[in-house]
């Protein structure tokens, strides 16, 4: 019968490795977001070493450093981000283009000439000049 001291143990053990695995559950969704921040860190620290020998302030020349971190990875994303909704509104033009097309040409079925033949032929009564968009005769 193993001791009182070994069942401690395991019982340690057993409780931290479930501690650690919590942990590991709690980080998983912030890695990507840590492992940027220690990338900018490491790239961003001999500027900040040479902001704070000419400044000669720290605490200034933390605020100078993190400024311009923040300038040179905010601006491309505000560029980026106005690109998109530029993009966003294009697509939503094009889409109420389509849709008015679409309920035009429905409208357009319900005058006779324009109906599609009974045998499936692609033949339709639109002369060369219409577009096939027009309802007008």
């Amino acid at each position: 019968m193993p001791d009182v001291k070994q069942l401690r143990l395991l019982g340690v053990v057993a409780a931290t490795a479930i501690g650690l695995y919590v942990c590991y559950l709690l980080a998983w969704p912030f890695l990507p977001a840590l492992t940027w921040a220690l990338v900018l860190a490491i790239i961003l620290s001999p500027a900040h070493r040479w902001v704070e020998r000419r400044v000669g302030n720290r605490n200034l020349a933390a605020l100078i450093s993190v400024s311009v971190a923040a300038i040179a990875v905010g601006l491309p994303l505000a560029l980026v981000a106005q690109q998109l909704v530029r993009e966003a509104v294009n697509g939503a033009t094009y889409l109420e283009e389509v849709i008015a097309v679409g309920t035009q040409t429905a409208s357009c079925l319900a005058i006779p000439r324009f109906r599609p033949l009974p045998n499936g032929s692609r033949t339709n009564s639109i002369r060369p000049a219409q577009s096939p968009h027009s309802c007008n005769g």
